[in-house]
């Protein structure tokens, strides 16, 4: 026991480390909604000047700390004001790209300034021991430890009790609000920027002198940190301190009592996956704002300009690239295919994560393995090394399904950190010298060996880079493609469209590892030593930045950002203009470019490219194409529609005199004693039922706060409930989202939710996918363009949508965007149609046109539930009305009984007021009996 206690004190160090990082990374997501990946850089650049002013200068501890600490407060600041400041209404993944830029470009300062190191610095903490009932402790990091302490009392009663910590509280909940109330919203960035990076600083130079200095490892201190500020929430100071002691003594335990390479690692992300099933996904709320998301390329293939693109890089490889300039194209092509798999995630379906190098290398590792130790021909290797990344991918996928976005991006660096420790510096898998060595290969008879081979070699990483491209293509032009932007910009309507979101994601995560798998093969035969060390936690990170400046939605950004791997065409042209240099030039080129292509070049190279290529194209046949957005945001499907020579759309010759005879199989729903609790004292709704038949338009109506939003999202599937949910007579109340889709039922959101970076088009061909798996099979090597069922194509001309067909939805106005969300939903020809507020923020024409169009969706035998304030509309087009109050059902009738019903007047209308009498004489206007 006492040995156990005495492991236990030996973690409050490192505990302590964490806290005073962590508190600096809460305090910079509260004020400027931030997660600063770079913390740990901030830390090392304060450990550097602090053994700069303290060794070299032989400046007091004590002054040395304070003016370290200063100079990394000012960073802080620096950073806020140059890089955040102006990224203030980005989204959330540009703002951290730009601190994975950040930590790319402050290690690779400091390595030019100070060396790679270790760097030992002088204690000057008290280095004697104490001893408490047979447990020594060291004094410096007891010390360390109660600095922490203090530190989170004081930000904890900062926070509780004055009025700046609770303006940050404020803010992190409710930024517009709080600058309402007078608060600046920069002054909060600015100061908790500054203190944040100053708490850093402190971290750093307080436990520099008993770790020592590691470039390599200081900067992913952040990996640990940030598990324990998830596990807190990024919320609470006191919850950060126990999970940052949780942390940091269990991984000392494990340390001392389970010699595992990567076990001690493993311990906050084994804490955060449990805590991710304990908790369960965080549901979106139906306010959810849609962030600007990256511009995706059409995946449309130029099979001419693709042919000479070919023929002129495999000339160069059999005639004039020398051999320098070969081992660069072969590292260019094997990083380029890590660069895809970014593109796939990120690009097509949102998916932030962090461990695409670490597949890669896995894959390396067991194709080369396979080769050197067990004497498999390479092409059986790469099956099996991808097969196997594939089923880890998937694995990888599992944190997507609880949670996305940042904190995806944190677990998945963490399992990329844990691989490494387990895997890579494990000598049971890369033996004592920690590489594999290649032996001679050979492909169907060609010799690989690329020293004596180098163009053959060369020739195989371009054929697989091309496969690679042409299957990412085919996958962007399919269903699969539509599918996986459906995810990326909204899961909640893509669910509610009828797509398998769990499905979308393990689809995108498999294909994704086997891409970057194939890349880390490709760069694993090419020396004659493999040493996976190559694919750290740091390199992850930089394929990120790689991506996202060749331009992380198209795949032409895949090439363009590989450029500046180790090795790569960069390396190669780096060294050519600067003999001598070193490749942390490189590092330090790309970490400022991410930067300042987040902030002037949010869409990389590729965007420009698309655009001057478009523009060339048009002058080639003789007519003039501007280099608009529209050239570098073409609808996700393909080319717009024909058109006639009368300038009007072919749709035209497809529509019309059959939209009359549209009809959907009748479905009846059954609401049954819905209810909805949120905790144990929140009811939301209690016990409702009503039913709705084919062709009948039933509304939901009641006061705010009713429950009739919650209603909608009970019978949809969107929260869990009680009671029974009818289709036909068969019980959908236990099924997802997507399978009540796939029966029948279709809705619309409050807060429209539509796909607001994807064309009208496109919106409407992803609602009318028949949801069939065997598209992602198909969609890798051939896609058919999807086209508009008959329902889709009588809902486009039914609501005007022939002339914007091809433009983004956030390029129209409101009331236009209000019909497209309800045509959308009608796109999948559902029986069963659910509206939730359709007509809000509409004007009176606008909502008596809208009318008019709930009345001819009902024409076709689909049974409507409206949830609706406006009375006018409510009563012009309702056979019967359901009223709540309180989540419960009070009155149903028709509307004529709903209007004269006491209840209903004294609950919902309130007395008879003569807003009261317009509405019920505005409905007698339209023909409504009243």
């Amino acid at each position: 026991m006492i040995e156990v206690l005495q492991y236990m004190v030996l973690g409050l160090g490192a505990a302590a480390a964490y806290t005073l990082l962590g508190c600096g990374v809460i305090l910079i997501n509260r004020g400027s909604g931030v997660v600063n990946f770079a913390h740990g850089a901030m830390a090392l650049v304060a450990a550097m000047l602090f053994l700069t002013l303290r060794g070299q200068l032989g400046l007091p501890w004590g002054v040395a700390i304070i003016l370290a600490v200063a100079a990394t407060a000012a960073l802080g600041a620096l950073v806020y004001l140059v890089i955040m400041r102006p990224l203030a209404q980005s989204s959330a993944t540009a703002r951290t790209i730009a601190t994975l830029g950040l930590l790319i470009l402050i290690q690779g300062v400091v390595v030019i300034v100070w060396g790679t190191g270790p760097f030992n610095v002088e204690r000057f903490l008290p280095s004697g021991t104490i001893d408490v009932l047979g447990v020594v402790g060291s004094w410096d990091r007891l010390i360390l430890f109660g600095i922490a302490i203090v530190v989170t009392v004081v930000l904890w009663l900062t926070a509780k009790h004055t009025a700046v910590g609770l303006a940050l509280r404020a803010i992190a909940e409710n930024a517009r609000a709080t600058s309402a109330l007078g608060w600046s919203p920069v002054k909060l960035g600015l100061l908790t920027w500054s203190v944040g990076a100053g708490l850093a600083g402190l971290a750093g130079t307080l436990i520099a002198p008993i770790t020592t200095i590691s470039v390599d490892t200081m900067p992913l201190m952040i990996i640990p940190v940030l598990a324990a500020v998830l596990l807190a929430s990024f919320k609470s100071f006191p919850l950060l301190l126990g999970a940052s002691v949780v942390v940091g003594v269990g991984q000392s335990l494990i340390f001392s009592f389970i010699p595992i390479p990567g076990m001690s690692q493993s311990l906050p992300f084994i804490l955060i996956l449990i805590l991710l099933v304990v908790r369960g996904k965080e549901r979106v709320g139906r306010s959810h704002v849609i962030e600007r998301l990256p511009m995706v390329g059409t995946g449309q293939i130029r099979w001419g300009t693709l042919t000479v693109i070919v023929a002129v890089i495999a000339a160069g490889i059999g005639f004039w690239f020398n051999d320098p300039f070969l081992a660069a194209a072969i590292a260019t092509f094997g990083w380029s295919l890590i660069v895809l798999s970014v593109v796939m995630l990120i690009g097509y379906s949102g998916q932030l994560s962090l461990a695409q190098a670490a597949l890669a290398g896995v894959a390396g590792l067991i194709a080369s393995h396979s080769v050197a130790s067990f004497g498999v021909s390479l092409p059986l290797a790469m099956v099996v090394a991808v097969i196997a990344t594939v089923l880890i991918g998937l694995a990888f996928a599992l944190p997507a399904l609880r949670t996305n976005g940042i904190n995806l991006a944190i677990v998945t660096l963490g399992i990329a950190s844990i691989t490494a420790e387990f895997i890579f510096k494990n000598e049971l898998f890369v033996g004592p010298f920690g590489s594999v060595f290649i032996p001679k290969v050979e492909l169907f008879g060609m010799d690989l060996d690329p020293f004596l081979n180098p163009q053959g070699y060369a020739i195989f990483a371009f054929v697989v880079f091309l496969a690679c491209c042409l299957i990412a293509a085919s996958i962007r032009r399919g269903t699969a493609g539509g599918r996986l932007l459906a995810v990326r910009t909204n899961d909640r309507a893509a669910a509610a469209l009828g797509v398998n979101v769990i499905g979308a994601k393990f689809y995108v995560f498999g294909v994704s590892a086997a891409i970057a798998g194939l890349g880390g093969i490709i760069l694993a035969f090419s020396s004659p030593a493999f040493s996976p060390a190559t694919f750290s936690p740091m390199q992850s990170i930089s394929v990120i930045a790689y991506a996202f400046l060749g331009g992380v939605g198209f795949i032409i950004g895949a090439p363009a950002g590989g450029q500046f791997a180790p090795g790569s065409f960069g390396s190669w042209l780096i060294d050519v203009i600067w003999p001598g240099a070193t490749g942390t030039w490189l590092q330090v080129i790309s970490g400022l470019m991410v930067i300042l292509f987040v902030l002037l070049q949010p869409d990389g190279f590729a965007r420009d490219w698309v655009r001057t290529a478009a523009a060339i194209r048009g002058r080639l046949r003789g007519k003039q194409t501007k280099g608009n957005d529209a050239a570098a945001r073409p609808s996700a499907q393909g080319a717009p529609e024909t058109k006639r020579k009368d300038g009007r759309s072919a749709l035209l010759d497809v529509i019309g005199p059959e939209v009359a005879a549209i009809s959907v199989p009748p479905v009846r729903l059954v609401v049954d004693s819905l209810g909805v609790r949120f905790g144990q004292k929140v009811v939301a709704v209690d016990g409702v039922s009503f039913h709705v038949d084919p062709g009948e338009v039933v509304a939901l109506i009641g006061p705010n706060g009713a429950g009739k939003s919650t209603c909608i999202d009970a019978i949809s599937g969107f929260v869990p409930s009680t009671g029974r949910v009818l289709l036909n007579g068969e019980d959908v109340s236990r099924a997802p989202v997507h399978i009540r889709s796939r029966k029948g039922m279709a809705r619309s959101f409050q807060s429209l939710e539509l796909f607001e970076s994807l064309s009208v088009r496109d919106n409407l061909l992803i609602a009318a996918d028949d949801g069939r798996v065997r598209h992602y099979v198909r969609d890798l090597f051939w896609s058919k363009r999807p086209t508009l069922n008959p329902i889709a194509l009588a809902v486009v001309k039914e609501f005007g949508l022939i002339d914007v067909l091809d433009k983004r939805v956030d390029d129209l106005p409101y009331g236009q965007r209000r019909l497209i969300a309800v045509a959308r939903a009608m796109a999948g020809s559902p029986s069963v149609l659910l509206l939730d507020e359709p007509a809000a923020g509409l004007g009176d024409d606008e909502t008596r046109e809208f009318e008019a169009v709930i009345r001819q969706i009902a024409s076709w035998g689909v049974a409507i539930l409206l949830v609706e304030h406006d009375m006018g509309l409510v009563m012009g087009v309702s056979n019967r009305v359901v009223v709540m109050e309180t989540g419960k059902r009070i009155a149903m009738g028709l509307p004529r009984e709903i209007q004269e019903d006491p209840a209903v007047i004294e609950a919902y209308l309130g007395q008879r007021t003569d807003e009261t009498e317009h509405n019920l004489s505005d409905a007698a206007g339209r023909g409504v009996e009243v």
